[in-house]
């Protein structure tokens, strides 16, 4: 009986001990997931607003630009030279397509400065305009320059799921292919990086 009487004081003060231990942690927690979020400053503020209106012009251009690219290449898809510049210019009015998309959704989300501070709602976490992603939107749509010729040439040769013989090659179909695979440029490049892992068993 003493023995057991004196496991018992052990567990209860195991348990007391825990107990201390978790308050403990919970007021840590709620000490340090509640830290004030800076604003903003003002001169950040128009600086991220012109890098904005910047990298909604450019994308915008570069839109244009492909989509005239892509109808002059239409007109004279006579030889396969001129398809693969069709191919070109789709990718790329896919892709700037997509990084024009992204762009808005961020910036109507707010924006964010290098250090973090956000600009609404600095508490929420969102997908916000910043400078880091500025870059990645301006560059984006050389992506589509890469995947356009890289569906066309998958397509033809039977690569991507098609037989050769059964592949229609029409220049309106090179142009839907190559705006799709500028459109999802992430997603293809990074699927043809896991297809290349698999079958080189890179990384191992």
């Amino acid at each position: 009986m003493p023995e057991s009487q004196g496991n018992q004081k052990k567990l209860e003060e195991i348990r007391a001990q825990l107990q201390d231990s978790t308050q403990d942690l919970f007021a840590w927690l709620d000490t340090h997931s509640s830290l004030p979020a800076n604003p903003i400053s003002p001169g950040d503020m128009d600086s991220l607003e012109r890098r904005f209106l910047f990298v909604r012009n450019y994308l915008s251009g570069v839109i244009i630009a492909s989509v005239g690219a892509a109808a002059l290449c239409l007109r004279l898809s006579s030889d396969e030279g001129c398809v693969i510049l069709l191919s070109i210019a789709a990718g790329i009015l896919g892709s700037g397509a997509a990084a024009l998309r992204s762009a808005l959704d961020r910036r109507a989300n707010g924006f964010a400065d290098k250090n973090g501070n956000a600009w609404p709602d600095p508490n929420t976490r969102k997908g916000r305009f910043s400078e880091a992603m500025s870059h990645w939107f301006l560059l984006r749509p050389l992506l589509g320059a890469v995947t356009g010729p890289l569906a066309y040439w998958g397509t033809v040769g039977g690569v991507l799921g098609c037989p050769a013989k059964e592949t229609a090659t029409s220049p309106e179909k090179v142009a839907f292919l190559a705006a799709l695979a500028g459109l999802f440029a992430k997603s293809l490049l990074d699927l043809l990086q896991r297809a290349l892992k698999d079958v080189f068993k890179l990384g191992e």
